[in-house]
């Protein structure tokens, strides 16, 4: 049966990775990305899809979930892992 990605690594946080300027102004609150994950579980390339109003942010949010984030594969329906999208939406601070 096919499975679609899973992640299970990996965090990025406002206190720690957010830029400590636009912290102050609370620039930006989230950033909607799309990670391309290969077979082997690591993120292999990142495009934002909604910006968080701070550029600055969503590039940190790509880099370090390719640097970050690990996932178990998607699946085919043979059980082989395959390359795959994984949607991730990063929140700068609690609504």
């Amino acid at each position: 049966m096919a499975q679609k990605a899973v992640k299970i690594a990996g965090d990025i946080t406002s206190a720690r990775d957010y830029p400590a300027a636009s912290r102050a102004s609370r620039l930006g609150t989230s950033v909607i990305v799309a990670l391309v994950v290969g077979t082997d579980g690591r993120v292999k390339g990142c495009t934002v899809r909604k910006r968080s109003g701070d550029p600055e942010a969503d590039g940190i949010t790509c880099r370090l979930a390719i640097d970050r984030f690990r996932f178990r594969p998607a699946l085919d329906q043979n059980g082989d892992p395959l390359e795959s999208v994984y949607g991730w939406e990063q929140r700068f601070f609690a609504p």
